[in-house]
């Protein structure tokens, strides 16, 4: 597993990110995409109490959010 993640400068000017995600979204995006759970082809296992504990969220906010990722967005799969 890689030390560092290197998260594009265009993340905070991208359109879809600009006009959907909340704050919240977006620092959850960058969870996902940065954590030490985190793998080269993006599959990992971390419970959402990990998450909540992580990010500082309570659980109920990490679940509504794996909600609207998975299903409004469809920028993950989660099982």
């Amino acid at each position: 597993m890689a030390v560092y993640r290197q998260v594009m400068l265009s993340f905070w000017t991208d359109s879809f990110i600009d006009d959907n995600f909340s704050a919240e979204d977006k620092y959850f995006y960058l969870y996902i995409l940065t954590n030490t759970h985190t793998t080269l082809c993006g599959c990992y296992e971390v419970s959402e109490q990990r998450i909540g504990k992580e990010m500082g969220l309570s659980t109920d906010s990490v679940m509504a959010i794996i909600e609207r990722f998975s299903k409004t967005f469809d920028l993950i799969r989660y099982n």
